[in-house]
């Protein structure tokens, strides 16, 4: 079996297998994973096509390995990480995929293509996920003791946050980004009351800040330091708070401008 395995592996170009792997690692931190799934399944994947020894490096912005291939020759690859976001069904998807090259290894480079479908494929509708912010926002703000009409606000400027979300070009800066969302939305909830009696825009606001908090990353960030990852931990952990400290940031700012005048 083994010796099947590595006549079929050496059919291949080492480095584009590599480069390939390299590709699923970083996709998968790019979607949220921990940093022990990433490393182990690079690992296997070596592994799979044939490598005899593999060590592998990875923290939040960067994956970096080492094999020796089937061919004896050692090779090095160093890939780093683009933007870091939230998708458990990218994750998933990725997974399933390493499981079944760990079964059957394929062409890296059809595999490749796969990759980079699963990746710019949209796991939801835009319609699905602007319904889905407006139902979440506008329950949380009736959860925090908002009423019907806070809950009505509330879901409209969800929407508002998802438009902002989905279609605001991805060369704008992440974090100029997520401070301008935080200040239009909190700015939108205190304008709306201002112009609707009985809206209570602090219930409004802490429904739509609901969105934008960082929970998933946060949780991440606490499985990579409990895994013994603590350089990636601290780094999620830094990047969560400040996140975090941005979006209270923009919506203190339009507190403090736009309060006092409407």
């Amino acid at each position: 079996m083994t010796q099947q395995l590595s006549s079929t592996v050496l059919t291949y170009d080492y480095d584009d297998v590599l480069d390939t792997v390299l590709d699923i690692g970083c996709r998968l931190l790019e979607a949220g994973a921990e940093v022990r799934r990433v490393e182990d399944t690079v690992e296997r994947l070596c592994f799979a096509y044939g490598a005899h020894s593999v060590d592998v490096f990875s923290i939040v912005v960067l994956v970096g390995v080492t094999v020796e291939g089937p061919d004896g020759v050692h090779y090095t690859q160093i890939r780093k990480v683009g933007n870091i976001g939230n998708s458990l069904v990218r994750i998933e998807k990725l997974n399933a995929l390493s499981r079944r090259l760990c079964a059957c290894p394929e062409d890296p480079f059809a595999v490749k293509e796969e990759v980079k479908s699963i990746c710019t494929k949209k796991t939801y509708s835009d319609v699905l996920m602007l319904l889905s912010a407006a139902i979440a926002a506008g329950g949380f703000a009736m959860f925090f003791g908002g009423g019907w009409l806070d809950g009505l606000i509330a879901g409209g400027i969800g929407v508002l946050i998802m438009v902002l979300t989905l279609y605001t070009p991805t060369k704008v800066n992440t974090t100029l980004k997520t401070f301008a969302t935080a200040f239009v939305a909190g700015a939108a909830a205190l304008i709306i009351c201002a112009l609707v009696p009985n809206g209570r825009p602090a219930e409004i606001m802490i429904g739509t800040i609901m969105l934008m908090i960082p929970g998933l990353a946060l949780g991440t960030s606490l499985r990579d330091l409990f895994g013994g990852d603590m350089v990636s931990g601290l780094l999620r952990f830094v990047q969560a708070l400040f996140t975090a400290a941005l979006i209270a940031a923009g919506y203190g700012l339009a507190w403090l401008t736009i309060g006092g005048i409407v």
